[in-house]
């Protein structure tokens, strides 16, 4: 009989043991079997703590807008799984991943992969049977082991490096910069994020990489009352002459465009009129994402670590948005203190949620590490959206409402505002 997409998703957790085995063997021996490595497509490669998908996503769009046939892969996924496979802008064919999963089962025989790494054959399958010209991915944990590092990118980008996952990629951002810089490859177009450790640059000068970074070599910088992108040195001046000055007022952060850019212009030469075009409609869900619910303004967003919450704040204090109450669920292995003491100077109100699985932390947990955090009790809610309906009975016409921390919470309250599903204020 053959199996759903579901059914399928639910084997692939059930075929190693383990639901993190770092390692790259298992994926290249069955990628060599599956026919699909050594990878051939010109490919950017994007590692960091956050702005990953972000950046992911802005590439994807440039690439798109330059006539190019792209893949992206995205991790994880926010509804459903053919979020992390996507075919020239949208999500894989439910019947093209069957196909996928069908043909990487044939190929590992007895070989236990992941869910992870079933996900990255899967993607690469897909892209190769649609006959992607580029390709973006998305590393999913760390960089070195993860499994789309059987890729040889033609560019690197590492977004930042934050506290995050101490437990698989160590406990200081020198330790996890390792892990990060191992997507690094010799002579390779690499383009940094703000603010890398050592650890980064040094892996860089030992690759002799050609080396773009944020705040040195280009800038988002205000220019005649908009956000614009800027060349400010070598090496790859001539690279972005032609988009030099382009607006990077967007939806998504401006940082992280401009790192898409630089690393699309590593790849391709960029016109001004298809980048613009791109940076306009680049569109991640769950980053900074807004609804108009009840006369609210909801913002949705997956900060979930204490780097995360700084960014988000310091973005919503750019576009002059204060939450009036925020709605917040994180894992129990995440600072949600520092994420609090991150975001207290521009939430006066809290409801706490619980998550759920293995790492999963109540409500209570959670209302009792952000009340010690901003110095005041915080009540916990039993669901998203019993938080949702709690959120907008203490609030009025025109307010901000923030539900930020993890994925699932996200998920959740998407759900609930593209359903109509949350309650209306009294």
């Amino acid at each position: 009989m053959k199996r759903s997409l579901a059914a399928w998703l639910a084997y692939a957790e059930s075929t190693h043991p383990r639901s993190i085995a770092m390692g790259l063997e298992r994926v290249r021996q069955v990628g060599q079997a599956l026919g699909v490595l050594p990878w051939r497509v010109p490919s950017i490669i994007v590692a960091g703590t956050n702005g990953k998908g972000s950046v992911t996503a802005g590439c994807e769009r440039i690439l798109l807008r330059h006539g190019h046939r792209v893949g992206a892969g995205f991790s994880p996924h926010l509804t459903h799984f053919g979020e992390r496979i996507h075919v020239d802008g949208e999500p894989a064919a439910e019947a093209l991943m069957v196909a996928g999963f069908e043909a990487v089962d044939a190929a590992r025989e007895a070989t236990p992969l992941t869910y992870f790494e079933f996900a990255t054959l899967v993607s690469l399958w897909c892209w190769r049977e649609t006959g992607m010209t580029h390709t973006v991915l998305e590393v999913g944990l760390g960089g070195r082991l993860d499994a789309f590092n059987v890729v040889d990118a033609a560019v690197a980008v590492v977004t930042s490096i934050g506290l995050d996952h101490q437990e698989w990629l160590g406990d200081s951002r020198e330790q996890i910069g390792v892990e990060k810089a191992g997507v690094l490859r010799p002579g390779q177009a690499v383009v940094l994020g703000p603010d890398m450790p050592s650890s980064v640059l040094a892996r860089a000068r030992t690759l002799a990489c050609r080396v773009a970074c944020y705040g040195s070599d280009f800038v988002v910088d205000r220019h005649a009352d908009r956000l614009c992108l800027q060349a400010v040195s070598e090496p790859w001046r001539d690279a972005l002459v032609d988009v030099d000055g382009v607006s990077m007022d967007a939806r998504l952060a401006p940082q992280n465009l401009a790192l898409a850019v630089e690393a699309c212009a590593a790849l391709s030469k960029l016109r001004r009129d298809a980048t613009q075009a791109a940076i306009e409609e680049a569109n991640l869900p769950g980053r900074m994402e807004w609804f108009l619910h009840a006369n609210r303004r909801i913002v949705l967003d997956i900060a979930h670590n204490v780097d995360g919450a700084r960014f988000l704040a310091e973005r919503l204090r750019q576009q002059g948005r204060t939450p009036r109450v925020a709605v917040m669920g994180n894992l129990a292995d995440k600072d949600t203190a520092g994420i609090a003491t991150a975001m207290k100077a521009l939430v006066s109100t809290w409801i706490a949620v619980p998550t759920a699985g293995p790492r999963g932390q109540s409500a209570e947990t959670t209302a009792d590490a952000v009340g010690g955090a901003v110095g005041t009790p915080v009540p916990a809610a039993m669901s998203v959206a019993a938080a949702l309906a709690d959120a907008l009975a203490c609030t009025r016409d025109d307010d901000v409402i923030l539900v930020f921390g993890s994925f699932a919470v996200v998920e959740a309250a998407r759900e609930c505002l593209l359903n109509g599903r949350s309650a209306e204020a009294p």
